[in-house]
């Protein structure tokens, strides 16, 4: 089952690249890491609203993103958003607004803030590896000019 989601999650990401107009081997290794990323979540997620599983995960999804720019030259931001792609609640935003439209305001409310922790843990899952990815060139520079 978890193969099968992560085929979804390389489909999707894949959709995604073509429609952000990447192309070749990069769009490849984009969707690549949307499903790595989603075998990640699967393996960590233990209930319907599991933060460290987001945030390891997109800490995962940046950490490969900025190796695959590296190795091929292409923009970090390209990888990242392939990658997350995956992990973006936007089924929480759905049923969130449809159920302001139904009136049901603390459901509503319930599924916003939700949908927002979630991003919130996304986007220091890429903060953090990012920052890992920039400490550690900084580092290597240190040390070489010292030698």
């Amino acid at each position: 089952m978890i193969l099968i989601d992560a085929l979804y999650a390389f489909i999707g990401s894949f959709s995604f690249g073509v429609l952000f107009n990447i192309k070749g081997k990069n769009l490849l290794f984009c969707s690549l890491i949307s499903s790595i990323t989603w075998i990640i979540f699967q393996a960590l997620s233990t209930d319907d609203l599991s933060l460290p599983a987001y945030l390891i995960s997109a800490f995962v999804a940046g950490i490969l993103s900025e190796i695959f720019a590296i190795i091929l030259k292409y923009p970090v931001l390209t990888f990242n958003l392939c990658g997350i792609i995956s992990l973006v609640p936007g089924n929480r935003i759905y049923f969130a607004m449809n159920f302001f439209i139904n009136n049901d305001i603390p459901s509503a409310a319930n599924g916003i803030f939700e949908a927002l922790c979630i991003a919130g843990a996304i986007s220091i899952g890429v903060l953090f590896a990012s920052s890992l990815i920039t400490i550690t060139k900084s580092f290597k520079r240190v040390i070489k000019i010292k030698k």
